[in-house]
């Protein structure tokens, strides 16, 4: 019961980073197995930028070639955090 309702929220905050970063115009794919997404965000300062404002990130490439123009973000963290860097990311200036 405990492992379901953790299941349960992880895919919650996939969810919500998925469905955030879409909306912003970044796709992103749901990640199977995985607490992470990796959005194609072809933006080079774009890692630096989100440090900048307070939400780490880190780049795809860093995990490969094929992860280049992409960045990799974790959801391993609170529903209510993820929120927030969220709101942080959609008022950048990019």
């Amino acid at each position: 019961d405990d492992v379901e309702k953790m299941v349960k929220e992880f895919q919650r905050r996939r969810d919500l980073i998925v469905t955030r970063l879409n909306a912003m115009g970044y796709e992103t794919v749901n990640a199977e197995g995985a607490f992470y997404v990796f959005p194609k965000i072809e933006d080079e300062n774009f890692v630096q930028k989100a440090a900048k404002a307070g939400v780490i990130t880190v780049p795809g490439a860093a995990f490969g070639s094929n992860g280049k123009g992409h960045v990799r973000m974790s959801y391993a963290n609170s529903y209510e955090n993820i929120e927030k860097a969220m709101d942080i990311l959609k008022d950048l200036d990019y």
